[in-house]
């Protein structure tokens, strides 16, 4: 699939505790820019979540997300990289945590 504007990243993760509230924030790694402010992600009862965020993947090609249990104890991080390749960016991409 190809796009003019890349506006949207996928968020997933597995592996987690079931029913758990948690935090999310998604940083742009160039600039150390906060994208996404603190988010609360539930998962489900097979231990995981998905979501999508509008975002400017144009203007925010590098990304750093994390994860944190309420009392801010890092849980993990992933990083999704849009990176230099030809021809249109897709519309979405996912950041798997």
């Amino acid at each position: 699939m190809a796009c003019p504007v890349c506006d949207q990243v996928d968020v997933a993760g597995r592996g987690l505790t079931a029913n758990a509230s948690l935090v999310l924030t998604i940083t742009d790694v160039h600039s150390g820019q906060l994208v996404i402010p603190e988010t609360r992600i539930t998962t489900d009862n097979s231990a995981g979540f998905a979501r999508e965020f509008d975002l400017d993947l144009a203007r925010h090609p590098a990304l750093l997300g994390n994860l944190y249990a309420p009392q801010r104890r890092h849980l993990g991080a992933g990083r999704g990289y849009q990176g230099q390749r030809p021809g249109p960016l897709p519309a979405r991409w996912l950041l798997a945590l």
